[in-house]
């Protein structure tokens, strides 16, 4: 065995890299990913109180009420 192949035996561990039947072959991910820390982002930043006012009642507004308020929305872009 020359020493170029010995020197590459030596990085190569053997064993220990391979899967075994006792760990998983893949990772699930978590669906919540929120920051232990309490991080703040888009997804889980505190809702206006009148914003969240309005999306509750959403649902049960007339069409007619709805359009008008698109159409403030439209007009304030």
């Amino acid at each position: 065995m020359s020493s170029l192949q010995r020197r590459r035996l030596c990085r190569v561990p053997p064993e220990g890299l391979e899967q075994s039947e006792e760990t998983p072959r893949r990772v699930q991910v978590s669906e919540t990913a929120g920051a232990k820390s309490g991080a703040v982002d888009r997804e889980n930043a505190p809702i206006d109180p009148e914003l969240a006012q309005v999306i509750e009642a959403w649902p049960t507004l007339p069409p007619a009420i709805r359009e008008a308020i698109l159409a403030m929305l439209r007009a304030a872009e």
